[in-house]
C-alpha cells in the first residue's frame, strides 16, 4: 500500500497504521517495527500494527477501504489483460530430455523414457543409452560403477540392495548432444527378495547386458597409452564409426576406424585424459558394439 501525505505525521513520533494490506502477487510487510524514512517533506517513523492480503491484482480502478489498489505504473490487472492472447499462444519448445523409471522384482527393469526433440533441435535419434550407479546420487570424480546399456534395462540381480542411484546418459548419435537423468531406485515391496552380486564393496556390474553381447574387444584395458586395439568380428573389413563419451554424456572423441579382415582396428585416444569413457562402435550395417575404457 502506498501512504499519501495526508496520512504521515512527520517527526520521530510514531505514527500507527492499522488498515494496510497488500495484493495478490505483493508482499508483506514487517509489523510493530518501527520503519524510519524520509521524503522532501522531512523525516517520518511508521509503525504497521496489520497486514492483510487481498485477492485483487494492483489495478488503480479498483478501490480498497477508500484507497486505489494499484497505480499508472503499477497496474498488474493490466498487463495481463494486455498478454493475455500473447500467453494463450504460447507453443513451447520441446527440448531432448530422459526420465527414469522401474518396474519389477528380478528381474529388475530400468527404463529410459526418452522425449525426442522438435525436428528443428539438435538431440535427434538414434541414441546411446548408458547406466551408470553408485549409493550416493553424485557422479563426480569416477565415483560411479557402469551398470549397462540400452533404453530398456533388465537385471537379473541388484549391485546392492535398494535405495541406491543410477545415472540414465542418453546421446544423440546424429546431433552428438546427450542430456542425463539421477534417478533414486526405491526400495524393493516386502514380497521382493533382493537378489545382489559380489557383496562385500568393489566395482560391481550386476546383470549387465550389452545390445550385442560380447562382440567387441578392446586391449589393454584398462590403458596407459594414447591408442586402444580394438577386436570386432562384424567390423572386419569395413570402416566403421567409433564414438566416446565421458560419464557426463559429453561427446569427446568421434572417428572412422579402418577394421583389417581379421577384425582389427585402432581407436586414438591421444585427447583424452585420466578416467572411464565409454565407447560405441558401429558398424556400417548399423550394428552396434558398446565398451568401457578406463584411460590410468
Amino acid at each position: 500500500m502506498s501512504l499519501n501525505e495526508e496520512d504521515i505525521i512527520y517527526g520521530l513520533e510514531e505514527d500507527n497504521f492499522t488498515a494496510t494490506w497488500y495484493s495478490i502477487v505483493g508482499y508483506g510487510i514487517f509489523l510493530n517495527v518501527p520503519l524510519i524514512d524520509e521524503d522532501n517533506n522531512g523525516q517520518y517513523s511508521i509503525v504497521f500494527t496489520s497486514d492483510e492480503h487481498i485477492l485483487h491484482y494492483s489495478n488503480p480502478d479498483i478501490y480498497y477501504h477508500g484507497k486505489p489498489t494499484g497505480t499508472v505504473s503499477a497496474n498488474n490487472a493490466a498487463l495481463f489483460r494486455n498478454t493475455a492472447c500473447e500467453v494463450a499462444a504460447f507453443d513451447p519448445v520441446q527440448e531432448l530430455s530422459v526420465f527414469v523409471s522401474q518396474s519389477g522384482c528380478i528381474p529388475f527393469t530400468l527404463q529410459a523414457n526418452i522425449t525426442e526433440p522438435d525436428s528443428v533441435l539438435p538431440g535427434q535419434p538414434p541414441y546411446t543409452v548408458t547406466w551408470l550407479w553408485n549409493t550416493t546420487g553424485v557422479f563426480s570424480n569416477n565415483q560411479y560403477s557402469l551398470l549397462g546399456y540400452g533404453e530398456t534395462l533388465q537385471l537379473t540381480s541388484h549391485p546392492q540392495c535398494p535405495p541406491y542411484f543410477v545415472k540414465c546418459i542418453v546421446y544423440s548419435e546424429t546431433d552428438h548432444v546427450a542430456v542425463s537423468r539421477v534417478y533414486k531406485v526405491k526400495k524393493l515391496p516386502l514380497t521382493c527378495n533382493c537378489s545382489t552380486t559380489s557383496p562385500g564393496g568393489g566395482e560391481r556390474q550386476a546383470g549387465l547386458e550389452l545390445p550385442t553381447g560380447s562382440g567387441l574387444t578392446v586391449f589393454p584395458n584398462p590403458n596407459t597409452e594414447s591408442s586402444f586395439y580394438l577386436n570386432c568380428g562384424e567390423a572386419s573389413g569395413t570402416m566403421s564409426e567409433a564414438v566416446v563419451i565421458n560419464t557426463s554424456g559429453q561427446l569427446v572423441s568421434a572417428q572412422k576406424i579402418p577394421f583389417s579382415q581379421d577384425g582389427i582396428g585402432m581407436l586414438r585416444a591421444t585427447n583424452l585424459g585420466k578416467g572411464i569413457y565409454f565407447l560405441h562402435l558401429r558398424t556400417p550395417d548399423n550394428q552396434s558394439y558398446y565398451q568401457k575404457l578406463i584411460i590410468l
